[in-house]
């Protein structure tokens, strides 16, 4: 059984931060809830209880779409966001390369014998 789950102050924003079976989980249980308002507070420890509940029960959902998160949906982000990032550098690396290879033979143009 995890510590007591409770609510944190993330910048203004609410934060649920926790361990179960080796694995750290957090989660933002009221979306564009902010720490100042004691209704998205409330909001918070409820959902926190939840997760509790369902440790204790056995019942906890990995995926934190129960509990007003997804994990996969955050997971398919990154990864998305991770393609893109990969692919932007390929093409930045080419486009270097193919640069860098035409100022190469201007400078060393003027050098090389012509060819016989």
């Amino acid at each position: 059984m995890p510590k007591k789950i409770t609510p944190q102050n993330n910048n203004g924003a609410i934060l649920l931060r926790w361990s179960f079976q080796k694995k750290r989980y957090a989660l933002t249980p009221v979306p564009g809830g902010r720490w100042e308002n004691a209704i998205d507070r409330k909001r918070a420890e409820a959902v926190a209880n939840l997760i509790s509940a369902d440790i204790a029960m056995g019942q906890f959902d990995p995926t934190l779409a129960k509990y007003g998160g997804s994990l996969h949906k955050t997971q398919l982000a990154i990864d998305d966001a991770q393609a893109r990032l990969a692919e932007l550098r390929q093409q930045r690396s080419e486009a270097d390369l193919k640069e860098l290879w035409k100022k190469y033979k201007a400078f060393k143009g003027p050098q090389l014998a012509p060819p016989p």
